[in-house]
């Protein structure tokens, strides 16, 4: 079930009743031996990285390499967090007053999820998940229906614990009226949730983007800036390639923003893990463009009178900034196009879009640097470049969203 319709409560305190506690982790050596990889990976990466002399980078590819950096010492910081949460977290199930309650903890601090048990259905034990199953990694765990959408929860689950659960939530449901108050409080929750998410569903289902919507003309207007900048002001190669480089990093800045509206909690550690690797795309793609394509140039016009970017790129890249922020939210929070949407599904998204733009980048401007003059290659190259992002735009945000 989405966590939007869950009833959940944070706590200092486990609710009373009786309980049956699990690991968070299936395997603790397995977490101890990543903890270690990860510790190890992360201080090699820091450590490369800080040693790289940048002062004779473009400003924003300096400024785009700061934020890697502090991505990767947040992947560490939230790897070591998430690694010891694992290890000495339980994931409790208590029975009480007609409820099962979920609750995942450390140090007696969490969240519990609250299920009325005579709505509880379809109780199994799954001893043998599939391997393809996104429940693998938990080993034997239980599967149950509450509101005809599936939940599972526990994990290492031995035969003689699944019956027994199976037992308290049969009991649960037979033998004690849920509490009044909390009750109501619960299906009035769920009640109102259930039409919020229905009513995001169906806005992702019927409102489709035009081609004269606000994000579509900002696009555009966006693109129009290097034609004018190779028109009217000199603009080279290397500028409108760094240009549309750097555009890579606001998709995956704003691929952050998606997965936190997604999933706050499992972004926590989803994200910093997307800044490094995404951020080691970026990273491959830039000395493709340094080494085969860029002429030798100086883009580092700096930081100009009193401190203040000047660089003739910082208008334009703020100006991708704005066109994806209001795509951001007009269709993504908009449309409601979070609804029914997994983290690990968004953070594979920006890759299928920026992978052709950067290989149609890639041989442009291979051909550009092949010419005397390369203002016509140029023009041909953002004008294909616009279309490739109109056409990506329209196909990102069509309507006819399936949902369970």
């Amino acid at each position: 079930m989405s966590h939007q319709t869950l009833y959940q409560q944070f706590s200092v305190l486990r609710p009373a009743g009786d309980s049956i506690a699990f690991s968070l982790a299936t395997s603790k050596f397995a977490v101890i031996f990543l903890l270690i990889f990860m510790s190890v990976f992360s201080a090699g990466a820091l450590a490369a990285l800080s040693s790289i002399e940048t002062y004779s980078l473009p400003l924003i590819v300096q400024l785009l390499y700061d934020c890697w950096l502090v991505g990767i010492f947040s992947f560490l910081v939230m790897g070591w967090l998430f690694g010891i949460a694992l290890l000495l977290g339980k994931e409790q199930l208590i029975f009480t007053s007609g409820y099962l309650i979920v609750r995942k903890e450390v140090f007696g601090i969490g969240i519990s999820s609250y299920f009325i048990a005579d709505a509880i259905t379809d109780f199994l034990w799954l001893a043998d998940p599939p391997p393809s199953s996104p429940q693998a990694g938990k080993g034997p765990h239980i599967s149950f229906r509450y509101q005809q959408e599936k939940i599972t929860c526990a994990t290492n689950v031995t035969e003689a614990e699944a019956e027994k659960t199976r037992h308290n939530i049969e009991q649960q449901a037979l033998h004690q009226a849920p509490g009044t108050d909390l009750h109501v409080k619960i299906q009035s929750y769920e009640q109102t949730a259930k039409e919020k998410v229905t009513a995001q569903r169906q806005r992702h289902q019927t409102l489709s983007p035009s081609k004269t919507s606000p994000s579509v003309i900002v696009l555009l207007l966006v693109n129009v800036l290097p034609i004018i900048g190779v028109l009217f002001l000199d603009w080279t190669v290397t500028q409108v390639l760094v240009l549309y480089w750097s555009e890579s990093a606001v998709i995956g800045i704003y691929s952050v923003f998606k997965m936190w509206l997604i999933d706050p909690w499992g972004s926590a550690i989803a994200a910093p893990f997307f800044t490094i690797h995404y951020g080691g795309f970026m990273a491959g793609h830039w000395l493709l463009l340094y080494n085969f394509v860029l002429p030798d140039e100086d883009l580092t016009t700096g930081f100009g009178a009193n401190g203040i970017i000047a660089s003739s790129l910082t208008l334009p890249f703020l100006a991708l900034f704005v066109s994806h922020g209001v795509s951001f939210f007009q269709n993504f929070v908009g449309r409601a196009e979070y609804v029914d949407r997994d983290v690990r599904a968004q953070m594979g998204e920006p890759y299928g879009r920026i992978l052709m733009m950067q290989f149609t980048l890639l041989i442009g401007g291979i051909l550009a640097s092949a010419f005397d003059s390369a203002m016509p290659i140029l023009l041909l190259l953002i004008l294909c470049k616009t279309a490739t992002d109109l056409r990506a735009h329209l196909l990102e945000h069509r309507p006819g969203l399936k949902t369970e």
